[in-house]
């Protein structure tokens, strides 16, 4: 078969698997993989209603920054679609959600296919190709199952073009998809990505040290060199703000992370955990103890993997090589110690664990080195070698049936098994609390493994007889291999979609579909406040949601659900039911006045605090005056009066507004008077940057008009068209004059620079998906590739 066949061939069963996801409806069951779809769903969706990028969302803890919400939710289609959503309009975003991973899944194959190339046979490339593109699957965590490594394969590709012909665009190119893919990836991913990228060149460069010097030595250092150097610092540049522009006012509640993010040496090497062996035994059970990794590439791997370390030369040695530092890096060994130190950012990184599905991609290049060694012609291949392998790969697979077998049978193996699980319980995937379907699983897997073991056993047979010597016998074992290999991972990952995604029934369809937000007058107490109240976004979440619905009744035993759902449900809760990490400063210092205490926690409790933040009282309120405090310490002790009941405003002026409206707060009314005003207005546009409110002051003065949404640098207002301050008000929120008569408000959220940085990454994105459909093997031969000699 020709490349383009075979190639094609694993896009079309990727696009089954895509198709089968949306006409199922199928969508992610919880954990990581819920709050990207529905990040996802939040951007895109007001894209379509709203013609612009979300920089703020309303939803989450009274409002907050949206920057790196959109760098988590993103990929490179997700990118073009947010600045063309016309794209997207009509469209059920679930399926616009598979239709993205699947784009990304291409560019991993079109990387990981033309990296095996410079160094497989063509059966060799195929083989690898699916075994990474088949094993990634998302469902529960698409950022460590998926897009941690994702374009990594195209950046080696790109690496190894720059040093091939020496032109300083290849460079540039490879920076900036590493770069690029951070949008839709973990702000921190960058540091492990360009790490194991230099651990790659650099042992590559150690194994081939006369190739690569020579032609280092060949490149030319002119103007082209220094742009292209300049260019891809650029690009880093511009992918960091993108993610972290206006969190200078977040405070984080990470958990083992510093309030600037970064993380100590002991987290560093634990959190998680996942960093044992263990983990590993998922190669030949085909289940993982824990929703965020999946390691399973194929009951062959570890065979292979024998046959690959036994015949690895020199020319390939650096895979081999790549696989055992990041592997180290993984088990919490001193070579975790010495990257934490040494490498620059890495101290922002804490889950080495999950670094595992990493190596998992290069143990299937160092398996490949193993498949195209046994399956040469049999005149190079030794009995004594394969006879090796098989009884090594044999071994490790009936250890493994062994195992299945013997726990599946025994309750207390079962205990035992789940308590030597180094997960953290809300980490560990829902059937590890269900001991049947435990057994169940083991005995799947111990079946696959039955099937495996009879084809490593045979390999000895086969790969050394007369027979074999001929083209014809050898070329139908290799299909036959090929077969069985395409029908495991296929049915694993088919497997996987239906087991840990939740299908959308007809009456729940319209929760997928692009829908206007709604205002909400006021804040809700919580979700289960919403539920009893039959909000019919979350009921209908709900209803399909099987974790959901363990977390409603008290049963929830594994996987997070985060405050970022709120946007998708478009709820806005006065504090956080589910896990939150964050909130803006000024709500962080306005909630610590009424409690002390750390952590996303609001003062429900107090009266006042849920009265100014929207939930005892509308969001937007009326008042006759406003009184200037500029003391954070003499506002906290005013607001904390038990006299006062939240009926007075109070400011902090912008600077250098000379605004003499506002007198400072002498203590002119009593502090209990109520100088609130009940004004008739109406919201005419709602959503997530844009507040456009109709006001009709009936009073014969200017009046104030109090914003319970979190105050930030970069709300802007306009009143009849024209600029007004935007005063931060009772210390967290916003404030601004209105004048007698009907006033047209409105806010609006905006930065210059972001919008200037989303709408290039779309332009970034765009290109790279016609460069990846460019690079493809669509005629049959890798145009523009040399493959080392």
């Amino acid at each position: 078969m020709t490349p383009r066949v075979l190639f094609l061939c694993i896009v079309g069963l990727d696009a089954a698997h895509t198709a089968t996801a949306i006409l199922l409806h199928r969508v992610p069951g919880g954990h990581d993989g819920f709050q990207y779809f529905t990040l996802q769903y939040f951007f895109l969706n007001n894209a379509i209603q709203a013609h612009e990028v979300a920089q703020w969302i309303p939803y989450m803890t009274q409002g907050t920054v949206g920057s790196p919400w959109y760098g988590i939710q993103g990929s490179f289609l997700q990118a073009v679609l947010l600045q063309l959503p016309w794209l997207a309009s009509g469209a059920n975003l679930l399926s616009s959600y598979h239709v993205a991973m699947f784009v990304d899944e291409m560019i991993l194959l079109t990387g990981t296919w033309l990296v095996a190339r410079r160094f497989f046979d063509l059966p060799t490339t195929f083989f690898v190709s699916i075994s990474v593109v088949a094993s990634a699957v998302w469902l529960e965590q698409p950022y460590f199952n998926f897009r941690l490594y994702y374009a990594v394969p195209l950046v080696l590709e790109l690496g190894h073009r720059f040093l091939e012909t020496g032109r300083w665009r290849w460079a540039f190119v490879a920076c900036n998809l590493l770069a690029l893919q951070t949008i839709g990836n973990l702000p921190y991913v960058i540091p492990l990505t360009s790490f194991v990228v230099f651990v790659y060149f650099a042992l590559y460069t150690a194994m081939n040290r006369t190739l690569v010097w020579n032609r280092l030595a060949l490149l030319i250092w002119d103007r082209g060199a220094v742009a292209a150097l300049a260019f891809a610092a650029l690009s880093l540049a511009a992918a960091y703000l993108c993610v972290t522009l206006g969190t200078d006012q977040l405070v984080n509640y990470n958990v083992g992370r510093s309030p600037s993010g970064t993380t100590s040496l002991s987290y560093f090497l634990s959190y998680g955990r996942f960093t044992d062996l263990t983990k590993w035994n998922d190669v030949v059970l085909r289940m993982s103890p824990a929703m965020d990794n999946t390691l399973y590439a194929g009951m062959l791997l570890g065979p292979l993997l024998f046959a690959g370390l036994i015949a690895v030369d020199r020319r390939r040695a650096h895979l081999v090589l790549t696989a055992a530092v990041v592997l180290l890096f993984t088990l919490s060994t001193p070579v975790s110690r010495l990257v934490y130190y040494a490498w620059p950012g890495m101290w922002y990184f804490r889950h080495i664990g999950l670094v595992s599905s990493l190596v998992k991609v290069l143990l299937c290049f160092v398996a490949g080195i193993g498949f195209e060694y046994l399956f040469r012609s049999a005149s190079s291949t030794k009995f004594a070698t394969v006879r090796t392998v098989a009884i090594l790969g044999a071994t490790w697979l009936a250890a493994g049936i062994w195992y299945a077998i013997h726990t599946a049978s025994s309750p207390a193996a079962i205990d035992r098994y789940v308590s030597a699980i180094n997960v953290d319980q809300a980490a560990r995937a829902l059937y590890t609390f269900d001991p049947i379907e435990i057994a169940r699983r083991l005995r799947h897997g111990a079946a696959w493994a039955s099937v495996g073991a009879m084809i490593v056993a045979a390999a000895p047979l086969l790969l050394t007889s007369r027979r074999f010597a001929s083209a014809g016998m050898r070329n139908t074992a290799l299909c036959a291999v090929l077969a069985f290999v395409v029908i495991d991972l296929y049915q694993f990952k088919f497997g996987y979609l239906l087991d840990r995604s939740d299908g959308i029934g007809a009456e729940q369809q319209f929760v997928v579909e692009s829908s206007p937000m709604p205002y909400p007058r006021r804040r809700v107490l919580n979700l289960s406040e919403s539920m009893a109240e039959a909000h019919s976004r979350l009921a209908a979440t709900a209803a399909f949601n099987h974790l959901l619905q363990l977390q409603f009744e008290g049963r929830g035993k594994s996987g997070s659900q985060y405050w970022t759902s709120n946007a998708f449900w478009f709820i806005d809760e006065v504090s956080a039911t589910f896990q939150a990490d964050s909130w803006l400063a000024p709500l962080d210092r306005f909630a610590r006045m009424f409690r002390a205490g750390i952590g996303v926690d609001f003062p429900v409790e107090r009266d006042t605090a849920a009265k100014l933040a929207g939930l005892r009282a509308d969001k937007i309120r009326f008042f006759a005056h406003a009184y200037s405090i500029t003391s954070p310490t003499e506002l906290a002790a005013v607001l904390t009066d038990a006299s006062y009941k939240g009926d007075l405003l109070f400011v902090t002026p912008p600077p250098a507004t000379g605004d003499q409206a506002v007198s400072a707060w002498s203590f002119q009314q009593p502090l209990s008077i109520d100088d609130s005003l009940q004004l008739q207005y109406r919201v005419e546009r709602f959503d997530a940057n844009n507040l456009v409110v109709v006001v009709s002051n009936s009073e014969s003065t200017p009046v104030w008009m109090f914003y319970s949404e979190v105050w930030h640098p970069w709300w802007r207002a306009t009143v009849n068209g024209a600029s007004a301050p935007v005063y931060r008000a009772n210390g967290a929120y916003k404030a601004i004059r209105i004048e007698p008569g009907e006033n047209l408000v409105h806010f609006h959220f905006h930065s210059g620079l972001l919008t200037a940085l989303t709408t290039l990454g779309a332009v970034n994105a765009g290109c790279w998906l016609i460069a990846v459909a460019v690079m493809m093997p669509w005629y049959g031969v890798e145009r523009g590739l040399s493959r080392l000699s």
